[in-house]
């Protein structure tokens, strides 16, 4: 019992339910307290009793709505004329926390013409109605106490209501002249503890006020714990356990005993039990057996002060069953006990089995699943969650909402609300909510408790396993597993069966935890946290910096030109392709630069980049750029695109963690919000209508769903198959960028001014006409600069090409050259840039290395014809792009 007597301390406690008690003492000594529910002052109460008088009811509250209260209990300089001090004490709390089952629940089974009405009003937005005779519902709990909820109203009926086959004396009357919403229909308590069976049967009779019959099944409630008092007979006592009396107990008395190995042995049917004992000083320690599993740690009873119908000891959603209790006395006692008793007063034990999982219709839906692990586990974590949700909903106008999932191998730590121990069973329960209106969801936690989706490949590096996200999303049916429980990839041929019906994300962290799920959780907290700083705040990043998108790759990628596909993305775009630049050192630098996006891409696994770089021209990979380079640098980038083989696989084939590229950036940085890539060999290729979806502020995984559906009708296209289930969206996919798009997309380079077959750079004869063609969407003039060549060097434009004619002077020379393009206002003010660095050679005979045009009708071919290196799918690639409208 908690006591004081300083005026305004105060207590605090919230609860979910409809019915809230004060228990506490009343005596000469006792003061008045001031009690606020949600925030709402009520009467002052007054504690004193001539007499002391443990356990009174205090103050109570009843039909308060469904939800969740506050309840502020104060402390005030007041008293009762006769009272010689101002003490206020609170003993316990007791509340309503019946279990809720939504009419459309399919524990309830309905028998006749019932339809559904759609009212926002009712519980959950919707009522079961029948106004036909003799129609019906069944339905059992496990329990004490059962409430009918439903609506009354000026054309409702009356309903005959039987409890385990005893029709209830009276018919039910709904009629009310003014219609009433979540109405207390009908009531019962103290039925004994057990199972109860309740049918409720429309009847033909009705108020003669009322012009209709309907009967409305809103929702039922039911208590579904039971008290076991220690005497009861199915508790066995093994030993020399003794029955000791004290009011003070429940019910009077406590069973106790100090005999080392005594024992009890309890069974019960249900899903929760609570071991409720005393403390005091002569108090030893209890070792508690579950289902034959032995809890970890013995069980103190020991306290300075005697304390009654403690809490001894809980454990909740167990798997609905029946479960064996044991409770042994052991020798071991606190240091400061004289004693080693251990007593039972009583048990609480049931079951909440029908948890409400009733899906409502809904429009915009967006589901939250979240490991039930971490959820449940974590506090800090939870309201993380909840802050994300009430962001999704409040700034993004989604209807949201959280499901926990664990499986059946965590049963004593869990309290989800599904159990899925394979993907099959989670994406049954996502199809639910497709079903009813939500349109996408976020993974939130790590295998396997959240089961991950395997894949065997059947393309590059076939026979190679990897993770599916696009598993969940695809509402479609993948075939049987193997006898691994791995699904088979996609062909060209029967690619357009997996495009996402829902967009998707993942919030993991459990590769770079290594599995440690308290790792996990400050991870995926420190995220959530600075996701909704980066939506309050519409960015993080300078204006300068939100301004520039980045595209950074390795020579072997760069005729994929990005620069033109991503120009609505802000008024600069910087790219660098070129062999001699593309370097780790240039990576590591701009990425501390800040940029709203980046497009990187080299060769790759989980944990580094293989980089082709050229000291003193002799080729090398450079393999020192790994996730912890990543770690180190704090990379100043919201949203990147890693086109880099396997750089997001967090989990291998046996289900162990790996740690990743992809996991680095989006937890180890401030700034980052998103990160795709692929979950295997390739990486996600987005097209001119991914990244124009982003620019004009769409989420980022609706954008990833509608890239996908294109990819998946185009059976001609071999790297698209590559893309659908390897693909990876990290960070939230509800997540948007606020990008101010420039009043017209950039001029750019359509020339490949990068190397290849291992070589540095380019090389250009002296004397003969570098011609660097651009091309401008917007079909206006562009202006350009050029740095890095020396002074009065012969460089002119005519129409859409920069030429450069080196002299015989620059030969063996080798130049780092900046061509920077953009279009101006009507006061001749920049209001985009386009910024391109490559190196080149001058050399004193034919051209070893020219450079490439892509192949569009606006663009002149320099060098000889068709010069496209024989890399896999690039000459495809071109033809359809090159179609493309821009």
């Amino acid at each position: 019992m908690k006591n004081s007597s300083s005026s305004l301390d105060l207590a605090y406690f919230k609860f979910t339910g409809t019915e809230f008690v004060w228990i506490g003492t009343k005596g000469s000594n006792m003061g008045k307290a001031e009690i606020y529910i949600d925030d709402v002052s009520q009467p002052l109460v007054d504690l004193y009793s001539p007499t002391t008088l443990y356990q009174q009811e205090i103050f109570k509250i009843s039909n308060l709505e469904y939800g969740q209260h506050t309840v502020l209990i104060v402390v005030k300089n007041l008293k009762n004329s006769n009272s010689s001090g101002y003490n206020v004490n609170i003993d316990a709390f007791k509340y309503d926390s019946l279990t809720y089952v939504d009419g459309n629940n399919p524990r309830l089974t309905f028998y006749g013409n019932w339809r559904d009405v759609s009212d926002p009003n009712c519980y959950n937005g919707s009522t079961k109605v029948s106004d036909e005779t003799f129609d019906f519902v069944a339905f059992s709990f496990i329990g004490t106490e059962f409430v009918w909820i439903g609506t009354k109203g000026s054309d409702m009926g009356k309903a005959e209501i039987y409890i385990d086959d005893q029709s209830y004396p009276s018919l039910i009357d709904l009629y009310s002249p003014t219609t009433l919403y979540q109405q207390e229909i009908f009531k019962v308590s103290g039925l004994p503890y057990g199972e109860h069976d309740i049918l409720i049967v429309v009847r033909s009779h009705k108020n003669p006020n009322s012009t209709g019959r309907n009967i409305s099944i809103d929702a039922f409630k039911y208590d579904s714990l039971a008290y076991v008092d220690g005497n009861d007979p199915s508790i066995d006592y093994y030993g020399d356990w003794i029955e000791d009396y004290n009011s003070n107990y429940y019910s009077g008395s406590t069973k106790i005993s100090d005999e080392v190995y005594d024992f009890i042995y309890f069974t019960f049917t249900g899903t929760e039990f609570t071991w409720i004992g005393s403390k005091g000083s002569n108090m030893g320690k209890a070792e508690i057996i579950i289902d034959d599993i032995s809890y970890p740690t013995l069980i103190d009873l020991y306290s300075p002060t005697t304390l009654y119908q403690q809490e001894i000891f809980k454990i909740t959603d167990l798997e609905y069953g029946e479960h064996d209790i044991l409770i042994a006395v052991r020798s071991h006692r606190n240091p400061n006990s004289t004693g080693n008793y251990v007593d039972i007063d009583a048990f609480i034990c049931g079951t909440k089995p029908g948890k409400d999982m009733s899906i409502a219709e809904v429009d915009n839906g967006f589901l939250v699943v979240v490991a039930d692990k971490i959820y449940s586990g974590y506090d800090y974590l939870k309201d993380a969650v909840h802050t994300y949700v009430y962001d999704t909903i409040n700034l993004e106008n989604y209807h949201t909402k959280i499901i926990t999932v664990a499986n059946s191998n965590d049963v004593l730590n869990l309290n989800a609300d599904y159990i899925c121990d394979t993907p099959d069973e989670l994406k049954e329960v996502i199809r639910a909510y497709y079903n009813k209106g939500y349109e996408g969801f976020v993974l939130i936690g790590s295998h396997p408790f959240i089961p991950t989706a395997f894949v065997v490949a059947n393309g590059d590096d076939a026979g190679t396993v990897y993770p599916s996200d696009l598993f969940y999303a695809d509402m479609d049916d993948w075939g049987s597993p193997d006898s691994n429980g791995r699904y088979s990839e996609a062909t060209a041929s029967n690619l357009y069966k997996y495009a996402p019906e829902m967009f998707f994300g993942r919030i993991s962290a459990g590769g770079s935890s290594n599995g440690n799920y308290y790792t996990e959780s400050l991870k995926i907290t420190e995220y959530l946290n600075k996701l909704h700083n980066f939506r309050i705040n519409q960015g993080n990043l300078t204006p300068e910096q939100s301004s520039r998108t980045l595209v950074l790759k390795d020579d072997d990628w760069s005729v994929f030109k990005e620069n033109t596909t991503m120009s609505k993305l802000g008024k600069e775009i910087y790219a660098i392709y070129d062999n001699s630049l593309s370097s780790s050192e240039t990576l590591v630098s701009e990425l501390q630069k800040g940029y709203k996006f980046i497009y990187e891409c080299f060769h790759s696994n989980n944990v580094r980049h293989y980089i082709d770089e050229y000291p003193n021209d002799q080729h090398q990979v450079d393999t020192s750029f790994d996730y912890n380079v990543v770690r180190n640098i704090n990379p100043k980038v919201n949203y990147i695109n890693l086109f880099n083989c396997s750089s997001c696989k967090y989990i291998n084939s046996n289900g162990n963690p790996m740690d990743n590229l992809g996991e680095a950036y989006l937890f180890d940085s401030d700034y980052v919000i998103n990160v795709t890539g692929s979950y295997d060999t390739w990486g996600l290729l987005p097209d001119y209508q991914y990244w124009d979806q982003i620019a004009e502020n769409e989420p980022i995984g609706v954008a990833l769903r509608d890239l996908l559906t294109r990819e998946s009708v185009n059976q001609n296209l071999y790297w698209y198959q590559l893309d659908m289930q390897r693909c990876a969206l990290f960070g939230d996919p509800t997540a948007k960028y606020y990008v101010t798009q420039p009043t017209n997309r950039a001029p750019y380079i359509g020339t490949d001014l990068s190397a290849s077959n291992y070589n540095p750079r380019i090389n250009v004869k002296a004397n003969t006409a570098l011609n660097i063609y651009v091309y401008d969407s917007d079909s206006s003039s562009f202006s350009y600069e050029v740095n890095g060549l020396p002074a009065g060097s012969n460089i002119s434009k005519s129409g859409n090409v920069i030429k450069w004619i080196p002299s015989s002077s620059d030969i063996g020379n080798v130049y780092t050259i900046t061509i920077k393009l953009f279009n101006t206002d009507s006061s001749n003010n920049p209001i985009n840039k386009y910024v391109e660095t490559f190196t080149v050679r001058v050399t004193d005979n034919s051209l070893q290395q020219s450079p490439i045009t892509m192949q569009r009708t606006d663009f002149a071919i320099d060098g000889q014809e068709g010069g496209f290196r024989k890399l896999p799918i690039i000459e495809e690639l071109f033809r359809e792009r090159s179609t493309r409208p821009e």
